[in-house]
């Protein structure tokens, strides 16, 4: 049996925890943690030439990833902090974050400086993080960030202070497997003198873009998208059985700095104008050279 004294104890503490459970979220602190969490995805790279945030403006579509994050989950209610302020914790999922940008490219390809074929290929793998944020609202006490902002978390694959002010509390999810550094080794072994069929094959692609105005930046567009395109085809090689290039860039982000280079400096030996006004630029990539360029990152 237990003793009435210890009944009582066992009581308070529940009381306790109903009362903490019941406390209301400050919207200040809600707030804080979507703006915590829109600055730690925007500063997300997205392709070589742009961060999401840097997209999100050209897509005209910040307001709306905002209202996004705002349905964020919000675990485990509102907590005290030190002083009069309170903080709250909003999950993400990246599966959520990766289908909006996919959505975006898709419903404006004019406007989007990436086809929804490469953007999808570059947040595929977000399938499996989960962004987090904290923010606090309230009276804040001297010695407390306000905004949960903790510039040293930052990571080696951040976006330079000109776009990205701030750094989040928390980094990033990523992959178990990822390396904590630009300069990790390759993790799968490449043999110099048995090379995959296609380094000595010719890998080339095309894409065509509608009239833009004028033949010049119809072929322009053209052009763009079928780099895009090739950088997509690039990453499906397999440079090992069941490794393909796009899956070992995952991994080593100086591979998915070479699929861009080599999609980037392919040779672009035909543009085509259709009576429509229309345009087909096909593009080929130097797989050799791209071989190459693999077997000094060992």
């Amino acid at each position: 049996m237990h003793s009435p004294a210890l009944k009582i104890f066992v009581a308070c503490l529940l009381l306790a925890g109903s009362a903490q459970a019941a406390q209301p979220v400050d919207p200040r602190a809600v707030d804080d943690a979507v703006e915590a969490l829109c600055r730690q995805i925007e500063a997300q790279p997205l392709g070589r030439r742009m961060t999401v945030g840097e997209y999100l403006r050209v897509m005209i579509k910040r307001d709306a990833f905002k209202e996004l994050l705002r349905g964020a989950e919000l675990v485990g209610g509102s907590r005290s902090v030190p002083g009069e302020a309170t903080e709250v914790r909003l999950d993400i999922s990246g599966h959520r974050v990766a289908d909006f940008l996919m959505r975006i490219a898709a419903d404006k390809p004019l406007q989007s400086p990436y086809t929804a074929d490469f953007v999808a290929s570059e947040v595929r793998v977000w399938s499996w993080r989960t962004f987090t944020s904290v923010g606090v609202g309230g009276e804040v006490p001297a010695g407390v960030a306000p905004t949960g902002v903790n510039p040293s978390a930052a990571t080696p694959s951040s976006p330079p202070p000109a776009v990205v002010e701030v750094a989040p509390v928390n980094p990033p999810a990523t992959i178990p497997t990822a390396p904590t550094s630009p300069l990790a080794p390759l993790t799968v072994q490449l043999d110099p003198y048995h090379p995959p069929k296609w380094v000595l094959q010719d890998f080339d692609t095309e894409a065509a873009a509608v009239w833009a105005g004028s033949q010049s930046d119809t072929a322009h567009h053209a052009e763009r998208l079928a780099r895009e395109k090739l950088a997509v085809e690039l990453g499906k090689l397999e440079v090992v059985p069941g490794t393909t290039l796009m899956r070992l860039g995952t991994l080593d982000r100086r591979v998915e700095s070479l699929l861009n280079e080599s999609a980037g400096s392919a040779k672009l030996y035909q543009i085509e104008y259709l009576g429509d006004g229309s345009a087909i630029v096909k593009v080929s990539a130097d797989t050799r050279r791209l071989w190459q360029n693999l077997l000094l990152l060992r």
